[in-house]
C-alpha cells in the first residue's frame, strides 16, 4: 500500500523527501528531526506492532502523521494522550 500511496503522490507532483522501511526504521530510530527536517508530513503503512513507536517518534519531532495502518488500535487511548500532551497531529484510518 506505501508503494501505490509514493506512485500517486509523485503522480501529483509531491516529492518523496524520506523512505524508511524495516531496514533503515528499526523500532522508530529512522525517525529524527533531521531525517525529517524538510518533510511537510508523514505516511505510515507498516505493521502493527510498529505504529506506536513511529508515531511516538514522529509526533516528537512535529511533524503531522497519517496512519493507514490497521490493527493497532489496541494501543488507541495511549496514542490519543501521547498525541494531546504533544500538540501534535495524527490522522488516522
Amino acid at each position: 500500500m506505501g508503494q501505490e500511496v509514493e506512485r500517486l503522490a509523485i503522480a501529483q507532483g509531491h516529492e518523496i523527501g524520506v523512505r524508511l522501511d524495516v531496514e533503515n526504521n528499526p523500532e522508530g530510530a529512522g525517525i529524527t528531526s533531521e531525517a525529517l527536517a524538510s518533510i511537510d508530513a508523514a505516511i505510515d503503512f507498516t505493521v502493527p506492532t510498529a505504529v506506536f513507536d513511529n508515531i511516538d517518534r514522529t509526533t516528537e519531532v512535529g511533524v503531522p502523521l497519517v496512519v493507514g495502518t490497521t490493527g493497532w488500535d489496541n494501543r488507541l487511548d495511549e496514542v490519543r494522550e501521547l498525541v494531546d500532551k504533544r500538540g501534535a497531529t495524527l490522522v488516522h484510518g
